[in-house]
């Protein structure tokens, strides 16, 4: 064997294990210019400098929109199992630092929400009943909240949601405040996979074969 083929095999080896590690942090992706939404429900307070003992400038609330005008490469940092980065934020009038583990591109629940459903058709728009026509889900019946986000009812209170474009930490912001997540803190397990029961029901959460999350509740 070549000495190229073998370079060739090993970077395929990297590339294939780097595609089962998961997201690094709670935000998928961002760039300079993107407006986000706050998803801590204390708020995030607003540093004049990318540091904990930074000057707090101001709180941050629930909800708030925010816009990126700097990116930082600093070491990430975890609190209550969620993972991000400083990262340089413009709100109202202030200018400074927030944690981005807490910031989402999709908007938070209003207060009170019950559910994945009355979260999508809030901050999507309202589903669509159809019949999955290809892929993995083809045959299954399905609401389709935007262009390809499938809510999949399996009976009783058992579904999957298929959720392309997210981070499993996102979505478990997002489920702990719709009340569909039990668990305080987000603790991943080995495969990169979040579980919890609760009575005869089990939550999961994990990325399929091709790196879109998945919340499916089963008996």
């Amino acid at each position: 064997m070549t000495l190229t083929r073998i370079k060739h095999r090993f970077f395929l080896m990297i590339v294939i294990q780097l595609s089962f590690l998961g997201p690094m942090q709670a935000l998928s992706n961002y760039e300079i210019g993107d407006k986000l939404s706050v998803l801590s429900e204390k708020g995030l307070n607003l540093r004049e400098s990318s540091s904990p003992d930074g000057k707090k400038l101001t709180l941050v609330p629930y909800g708030a929109s925010i816009t990126v005008v700097g990116l930082h490469p600093d070491a990430t940092f975890t609190t209550e199992g969620i993972s991000g980065r400083w990262v340089e934020i413009l709100y109202k009038s202030y200018k400074g630092f927030v944690f981005d583990g807490y910031l989402s591109a999709f908007a938070a629940p209003q207060k009170g929400c019950r559910s994945f459903k009355e979260y999508l058709s809030k901050a999507v728009g309202p589903g669509k009943k159809e019949t999955v026509a290809a892929g993995d889900y083809e045959g299954q019946s399905a609401i389709r909240y935007g262009k390809n986000i499938l809510y999949m009812g399996e009976g009783g209170d058992t579904f999957a949601l298929y959720f392309p474009g997210i981070s499993i930490e996102e979505l478990f912001l997002i489920g702990k405040l719709c009340r569909e997540v039990r668990a305080k803190k987000l603790a991943l397990e080995g495969s990169g996979e979040f579980s919890e029961g609760f009575g005869n029901l089990e939550n999961r959460m994990y990325l399929d074969e091709n790196g879109v999350v998945i919340f499916r509740r089963t008996l």
